[in-house]
């Protein structure tokens, strides 16, 4: 078997933050857009055989009838924003703080530094305003999905699950002291301990969706517009979940985030690192060329 760094799995979610927050900004951009609304198809199938590369789509891939301006608009949107969001950035400052203290790991000082380093990751605007400070200051009550896209790598770890729910705890609490964000964050926890141990992302997923009575989630999958998506760890996390119970592979996987839409980027990273913490399981090689390619030399010394 191949060796791998123990956060390997992370490379999936890194991956779908990387193609979730090409789609989430465009579609963010276009409903700005308003005489345009109603003339934009994005076939996804041809954007996910193309592995997601904005640079390769063309004109023609779009329909616009009524603002042929807007290709150009949305191509220069694109190139403002990093290859990363902040998930991929919070989850390795995560990974930093349990490297260097894995036992108390100061996840505020880490969230801190990594976001002022890398200002342009989309953070919200409590986090934004958190960072300002010369140092890390008082949590700020948040109950919002950024207090679950940086966890899986505690998920990760080799110790047990008491220990791990600790170090959860520890790390939402640096910024989003709520229980609205500290339940599901516990839940995500326990759903990749389980996952590490050997049971599949789908029966993992599939259980707790129905401890949770949202059973029906694993029917089908939701259709999430943007602007209709309230941010919350608990709706994002059962998002995240309804996307795993219907994919049969990392490819399908990127698939379902982009076909279910909303906040693509956080989706796909909750997802994509539930799924890639299978025991044994091995990121493809194509997805780490990709992650590679684009993300900073210190981010990758993480996950590689």
């Amino acid at each position: 078997m191949k060796t791998r760094n123990k956060f390997h799995g992370i490379i999936l979610g890194i991956y779908a933050d990387m193609i979730g927050i090409k789609h989430e900004c465009a579609l963010n951009h276009l409903l700005l857009q308003k005489e345009a609304l109603g003339d934009l198809l994005i076939p996804l199938s041809k954007v996910v055989r193309e592995q997601n590369d904005f640079n390769k789509i063309k004109p023609g891939w779009f329909s616009i009838t009524r603002n042929n301006k807007l290709w150009d608009d949305l191509m220069t949107y694109l190139k403002t924003r990093d290859e990363f969001s902040d998930d991929t950035v919070l989850s390795c400052a995560t990974i930093a703080a349990l490297l260097e203290n894995p036992k108390q790991p100061d996840f505020a000082k880490y969230y801190h530094q990594f976001g002022n380093k890398y200002p342009n990751g989309g953070y919200g605007s409590m986090f934004k305003e958190w960072l300002k400070t010369e140092k890390p200051g008082l949590p700020y009550g948040g109950f919002t999905n950024g207090a679950l896209m940086r966890l899986a790598p505690i998920g990760y770890l080799d110790i047990s699950l008491e220990e791990k729910i600790r170090l959860t705890s520890l790390s939402v609490s640096a910024t989003h002291d709520t229980f609205e964000a500290i339940n599901p964050a516990k839940e995500m926890i326990t759903l990749i301990d389980l996952i590490t141990k050997g049971t599949t992302p789908l029966r993992a997923a599939h259980s707790l969706l129905c401890d949770n009575g949202k059973n029906e989630l694993t029917r089908s999958l939701p259709e999430l517009p943007y602007d209709e998506c309230d941010g919350k760890c608990a709706s994002t996390l059962e998002n995240a979940l309804s996307i795993i119970c219907n994919s049969i592979s990392p490819d399908n996987l990127i698939y379902n985030v982009i076909k279910t839409g909303g906040d693509t980027d956080t989706i796909g990273m909750i997802a994509g690192s539930i799924y890639g913490a299978q025991k044994d399981f091995y990121v493809p090689e194509y997805i780490q060329k990709y992650v590679k390619d684009k993300l900073p030399k210190e981010l990758c010394e993480l996950v590689f």
